[in-house]
């Protein structure tokens, strides 16, 4: 049952014995209280109210049903209370890292809808350079990688969605105007990209070989160049959603080129009740 507000009127008519009292009640007309009680009970396959008797009392059906949809409805109040307290009581520190600028665009709703369920747990996620990554691996970290890298004997948590690339420019630049960008495009302008961006087959193709002008890991440092005229960056497309990217216009690649990002973990110990429970979260969402 896809609407399940029609339980919410079921329970109203139980408690009045009346449509009319359940529509003031609920504040919607006779005939909706009427209509939904009908839907219900198509739904379910028999009838739920004595059929000649006033008031509208329930049959036998009717109050199997109010005790289960009210068991139902205690228990997912005190799973709720569970949870939020739960929630408040947890706490740690959550260390993620990533070796690629452009990641971070794929995981931060993430880590944000994680945060505000868990305020009390820390949440690091922090540049690295690949060499250090076997070293840090074995305290036992999340890593966030695009999806053809690896870290030797880790085990991946989530793969996410691909990301469409696209050209992040200054307004200033006639090309800015375009609707998509194909490669003949770029042919002569300086690129920014970051350092292992480059290592996507298919981008790779799509540049047709062209090398990266300028090579940098620093989102900061390729804004300041790009709002300067002095080059064109290659992002993925969601960034556009990004207030501190308002002065700059992010424009699909064609053919379609896009990136996959994948989290790992690798760690000799036993993952703690923070990382535990973030990994739990990212099953469902």
């Amino acid at each position: 049952m896809k609407n399940l507000s029609i339980f919410d009127t079921f329970l109203v008519v139980s408690k009045e014995q009346s449509l009319t009292k359940a529509a003031k009640q609920l504040g919607i007309s006779q005939a909706a209280v009427s209509k939904q009680m009908k839907t219900l009970e198509e739904y379910l396959g028999f009838v739920l109210f004595e059929t000649k008797k006033v008031p509208k009392s329930l049959n036998s059906d009717g109050k199997a049903l109010e005790r289960i949809i009210r068991s139902y409805l205690l228990t997912l109040e005190r799973f709720k209370s569970e949870r939020l307290s739960s929630a408040s009581s947890l706490s740690g520190h959550l260390a993620i890292y990533s070796n690629d600028a452009l990641g971070n665009y794929t995981i931060n709703d993430v880590l944000t809808n994680f945060g505000c369920m868990y305020p009390n747990v820390s949440i690091d996620l922090q540049r690295i350079n690949f060499k250090s990554e076997i070293d840090l691996a074995l305290e036992g970290r999340f890593y966030l990688l695009p999806d053809n890298d690896y870290i030797p004997g880790a085990t991946t948590i989530k793969k996410f969605d691909s990301v469409p690339l696209g050209i992040a420019i200054s307004q200033d630049v006639p090309l800015a105007h375009k609707s998509i960008i194909k490669e003949c495009d770029i042919r002569y302008l300086r690129l920014i990209t970051a350092n292992n961006l480059l290592l996507n087959a298919e981008l790779v193709e799509w540049l047709n070989h062209k090398k990266p002008n300028v090579l940098c890991d620093d989102w900061g440092v390729t804004q300041s160049i790009l709002s300067k005229g002095g080059g064109i960056a290659i992002v993925p497309i969601n960034v556009q959603d990004d207030e501190t990217l308002k002065n700059f216009n992010i424009i699909p690649l064609y053919p379609l080129v896009s990136i996959s990002y994948k989290l790992v973990y690798k760690g000799t110990d036993e993952m703690n009740l923070t990382e535990k429970t973030f990994v739990k979260f990212l099953s469902i969402n």
